[in-house]
């Protein structure tokens, strides 16, 4: 499983995305959001504009706790250690950018108009240089992993956001069968996407389509073998039928058993995987 800096803003607001990233990722770490909190503590006293404009901006920030209500409001979530906050700083290193605020406002828009507390998150954010596991951006290059598997559950996971109890029953169920595989599966899509220049949505479509495909064949295959096990039981009674039978059932299964020896591997295991999440999630 992996871990994620989700940069994307301040908190999951996508209940989607939400789903999706608890389900599958080992760990969702958030942005670091006391900043101004921080500047408001550290500045009591101090007879400065800048900081005193800091302060007051902050006193009235409408946002100012917006991830803490959103903590409350996913509190499982957090005490199940799947999503945390970002500590103030792993390490004192920064990445080096000539301007911060610029490359800032190109990812997140005006953060001015959001308000201190987000402002400055997000700017401190920007910069930090010690962001643990992969950096998710909706959209970006990195992202494809992520987003591709949010496609493809579409119409499954949002059930879930409203309902973290699920959430993390869905997630144990996923960690304790062939997560691995998924992940295979997908960096696999991922990348033929990219390749094809294809959206995640049209290549999770196509998956979807393979996958209903599979499910099919799985089913028959497994209908029809108990069918061809009773068939072949009651030739052994049947001395005439047997040989017929028994040369027809061999027949058959080495059609299907050719037909699957064909699959991509990485499908056919991360398509077991899938089918059993969705067994849940229905």
């Amino acid at each position: 499983m992996k871990e994620i800096s989700y940069s994307q803003d301040m908190i999951i607001s996508d209940a989607n995305m939400l789903a999706t990233l608890s389900v599958f990722c080992k760990k969702i770490y958030l942005p670091y959001p006391n900043v101004a909190k921080d500047v408001h503590w550290a500045a009591t006293g101090l007879d400065d504009d800048i900081v005193q404009k800091i302060e007051q901006a902050w006193e009235s920030d409408p946002e100012r706790s917006l991830s803490s209500d959103w903590k409350e409001q996913h509190k499982l979530l957090f005490d199940e250690n799947i999503i945390d906050f970002l500590p103030v700083r792993f390490n004192p290193k920064n990445r080096h950018l000539d301007n911060p605020d610029d490359v800032c406002k190109q990812l997140y828009g005006d953060t001015n108009l959001r308000g201190v507390t987000t402002h400055l998150a997000l700017n401190h954010h920007i910069i930090r240089d010690d962001l643990p596991g992969t950096e998710f951006f909706h959209g970006s290059g990195k992202s494809g992993i992520f987003e591709l598997p949010k496609e493809f559950f579409s119409l499954g996971l949002p059930t879930l956001s409203a309902n973290d109890d699920r959430i993390c029953e869905l997630r144990s169920k996923a960690q304790q069968q062939g997560i691995d595989q998924f992940w295979d599966m997908i960096e696999e899509h991922v990348k033929l996407a990219d390749a094809k220049k294809e959206s995640y949505t049209t290549r999770a479509e196509k998956l979807r389509d393979e996958f209903s495909k599979w499910s099919d064949d799985h089913w028959k295959f497994r209908g029809k073998t108990l069918g061809v096990i009773g068939l072949t039981a009651f030739s052994f009674v049947n001395s005439t039928v047997a040989p017929l039978a028994t040369i027809a059932a061999c027949d058959w299964l080495g059609d299907v058993n050719r037909k699957w020896a064909q699959r991509k591997s990485l499908n056919h295991l991360g398509f077991k995987f899938i089918s059993g999440l969705k067994m849940r999630i229905n």
